[in-house]
């Protein structure tokens, strides 16, 4: 073996350890049940010293957890000398076609590749598996969507140990029946059992030993319901380690991180994986027809037809394939409780993609059966562009109470409590303002409604502008995702309209599309006459100007109304041709008046202090 040989090995095996060396810092074992005695395992180690092994276990028991412990305490092993044999670690749903007729090559570049370890090439690993110096690590062998590619590989790994006796294959699945008859042999199968209250807490109690201030996660509803799925802690924990740590006050916004790092877990896992939006789309799906039946699952069959057919989601074939795929055979949100069945692996998953849907439109719960929707209204709030509506009905539907715990949900609730303060007193009379004050923690509020304290512009609104321009300034913008720039624009928007008009309703699900923001005309004034009653808002925070066609997309869904006026907000401003196609619109006395409003706009009308009324006439006067 050459001294090239052994370096190049040692950096392998260094860079496999830093990669799982998190999983064995005060690593708490999972109980692990043997499938053919019944025995329980005495201690992890004695699993580094069997031909071979599969973990077996429900979704979230924590077979990716234990595998990459053992991988750490071979690679550990094998750099303090204690052992010859190298760790090889592999992915199986990033696993390409073999190649049957040199295995041991094919499995080397697969593992080179995977690892990214700076490594110049796979030769190393080719020879410690040839030389027999090697036990591979083999993740979710069952988590290959495609069927042919699975037997395939299966058989190539059976090929493998086949012809390499000396070789050690320690791989998980979820289900043993999953793989051929002929690599099960070759396998001891073990049963990763559910984590028990005693190793939650052992859990619990290592990451606040790792973390100081994580006390909060300890305490946390939610870290209390993930009792049985380490998964769930794992995530939550995940926030500890920022120096500025902190967890959302929103359990929605809390809920969409966790999902998120779930859903790039699994696009890091497997290759052409659809977007996080597409993975939201379709669970979105999926909660909306399981509230509406009041259903604990629905049936693939179903699920099928309502991801393929339903337009205003828009999924493609292929997103709706891998989704189904994705909760039948990998499972991480959605689960398979029955064979050819999909549901939610747990009910707190099940009210966040609910109070997703609510968040769009709380209407959207008029068609639900589902009884219980405290929890997704809590989630709402937390999520909504404009968390008014939710909060009104809140009131409305269980009064004061939930709505109450609904303002809690936001990081500044004060604008909040004052709206449900004016819903109080207009039902029952200013006499129980101090009441409200000491229930809502308001400091200062009188009794005047809450239209009459805001004032709309001018001098004596110096505030607003002070605020909107710290807004403007906080704005998203290159580097931030899709979605935070397009929330952070609307909340933008509701701000600056909602000063002039009456905010109806934002993210609005209208048989024309989406509509970023409905709003009224709320002030008697001839200008608008002509207009009508609603404006229609257009929100795009992006790096590019606006299309032509995006403009036209807007024209479109106000053309498929009965309203006549739409404002465009855009902070980089509109192409060429976008700003031709508007003036057209604004020359036809039958096309809607699209009034263009560009981030340049925006900064003049902060610096001048410009009345509000004046900026949006001048706006709709430069355009027609």
């Amino acid at each position: 073996m050459s001294r090239n040989y052994l370096a190049t090995a040692h950096s392998y095996a260094r860079h496999l350890y830093e990669m799982t060396r998190h999983e064995a810092t005060g690593f708490v074992a999972p109980q692990l049940q043997s499938l053919v005695n019944g025995e329980s395992a005495n201690t992890l180690t004695e699993f580094l010293l069997k031909d071979g092994v599969l973990f077996q276990g429900e979704p979230g028991s924590g077979k990716t957890y234990l595998l990459r412990y053992l991988v750490a305490e071979q690679a550990q092993n094998y750099l303090n000398g204690i052992t010859a044999t190298i760790p090889i670690l592999i992915q199986a749903n990033r696993l390409s076609p073999s190649e049957r007729k040199d295995v041991v090559s094919w499995i080397a570049r697969q593992a080179h590749q995977q690892a990214q370890s700076g490594m110049l090439n796979s030769g190393p690993i080719r020879d410690a598996i040839r030389e027999q110096n090697a036990r591979i690590f083999v993740d979710g062998l069952d988590e290959i969507v495609d069927l042919s590619l699975r037997v395939s590989i299966m058989e190539a790994l059976y090929q493998l140990i086949e012809e390499n006796e000396g070789l050690s294959l320690i791989a998980s699945a979820r289900n043993f029946s999953s793989l051929p008859e002929r690599l099960s042999r070759r396998l001891e199968p073990w049963t990763i059992l559910p984590f028990n209250e005693a190793r939650l807490i052992e859990l619990r109690a290592l990451q606040l030993g790792r973390y100081d201030d994580s006390q909060q996660v300890s305490d946390s509803r939610i870290l209390k319901e993930s009792q049985g799925n380490p998964l769930i802690a794992s995530l939550l924990f995940t926030y500890a380690t920022e120096k500025e740590f902190k967890l959302p006050k929103s359990r929605g916004k809390l809920f969409e991180d966790i999902t998120h790092a779930i859903f790039f877990r699994e696009r890091e896992r497997t290759t052409n994986a659809p977007s996080v939006q597409a993975l939201e789309t379709g669970h979105e799906i999926i909660a909306a027809t399981l509230a509406v039946s009041n259903l604990p699952y629905i049936s693939a069959r179903m699920a099928r037809s309502l991801l393929n057919s339903d337009a205003q989601w828009a999924l493609t074939e292929e997103e709706a394939d891998f989704l189904l795929s994705y909760a039948l055979q990998r499972v991480g949100i959605l689960n398979s409780p029955t064979e050819g069945h999909i549901g939610f692996a747990h009910r707190a998953f099940y009210d966040y993609f609910v109070g997703r849907l609510l968040a769009h439109n709380v209407n959207a719960s008029d068609g639900f059966l589902l009884p219980d929707l405290d929890q997704p209204l809590l989630i709402a709030t937390g999520l909504a562009a404009d968390p008014i509506p939710v909060i009104t009905f809140a009131y409305r539907r269980k009064a004061l109470k939930l709505a109450a715990s609904c303002c809690k949900e936001l990081e500044n609730p004060q604008g909040a409590r004052e709206h449900l303060v004016n819903l109080v007193l207009g039902e029952l009379g200013s006499q129980f303002l101090p009441t409200l004050r000491e229930i809502l923690k308001l400091d200062s509020l009188d009794s005047k409604p809450l239209e009459e304290q805001q004032p709309e512009s001018g001098s004596s609104d110096a505030d607003f502008y002070t605020a909107l321009q710290e807004r403007w300034v906080s704005l998203p913008r290159k580097g931030a995702t899709a979605n935070d720039r397009g929330r952070s624009w609307e909340s933008f928007a509701r701000k600056l309209f909602g000063a002039h008009f009456k905010v109806i309703e934002a993210r609005h699900h209208h048989r024309v599309g989406e509509i970023d923001l409905i709003c009224e005309m709320k002030k008697i004034d001839p200008f608008w006459v002509y207009h009508g009653g609603d404006v229609w808002v257009e929100c795009k925070n992006t790096e590019d100007k606006a299309t032509i066609e995006q403009v036209n997309t807007f024209i479109g869904k106000l053309v498929g109304s009965r309203w006549r006026i739409g404002f465009f907000l855009s902070t980089s401003g509109f192409t060429r041709d976008a700003a031709r196609r508007m003036r057209e619109a604004a020359a036809s006395s039958t096309s809607p008046l699209i009034v263009p409003v560009t981030g340049n706009d925006i900064q003049q009308l902060i610096a001048n202090r410009t009345d509000l009324s004046e900026f949006f006439k001048d706006c709709v006067r430069k355009i027609a």
